[in-house]
């Protein structure tokens, strides 16, 4: 195998080419975002990369104004879920949230953007996944718009 590509963008620094023999064109990274490191991934999905990492850096811009609403649909979908399903003690909307920290995000072609987030092993170390489709750059996110929710690993 030879050496990974390596792309380096204005806001995310050094972005390198992930296993390209079965995942072309998907670049890695992280960025900071108050004081905790975040994973990134964009991949252009058969669409010019460029247009994912735009998507990409709309996106992180606002992922402090966006973070509230996305953790809103988490609790939305799963808090309910965890207490008759998997809690030994039932935890409020507040405890819940207060687990759940987001750990990386994935963008994918121009449109689709999966958040996720570490349970603090709620879901026994599943990996909460918000996912968010036909999202556009420049464009906020809509009240209305519901994340798809899921547990992942």
């Amino acid at each position: 195998m030879g050496q990974l590509k390596t792309i380096t963008h204005a806001l995310f620094g050094v972005l390198t080419e992930v296993n390209p023999e079965r995942l072309a064109g998907r670049f890695e990274g992280r960025i900071e975002v108050e004081g905790h490191f975040i994973e990134l991934s964009v991949d252009g999905d058969d669409l010019p990369l460029e247009k994912s990492l735009r998507l990409a850096e709309y996106v992180t811009s606002q992922i402090m104004s966006w973070l509230p609403k996305i953790l809103e649909d988490v609790a939305d979908s799963h808090l309910s879920i965890y207490n008759e399903n998997w809690a030994d003690e039932k935890l409020s909307r507040n405890e819940f949230l207060g687990k759940i920290r987001l750990k990386s995000i994935d963008f994918l072609g121009d449109s689709i953007v999966s958040f996720l987030f570490d349970d603090s092993d709620l879901f026994w170390g599943h990996t909460i996944v918000a996912e968010y489709f036909n999202i556009e750059a420049n464009v906020t996110l809509p009240a209305e718009t519901k994340g798809q929710i899921s547990l992942f690993g």
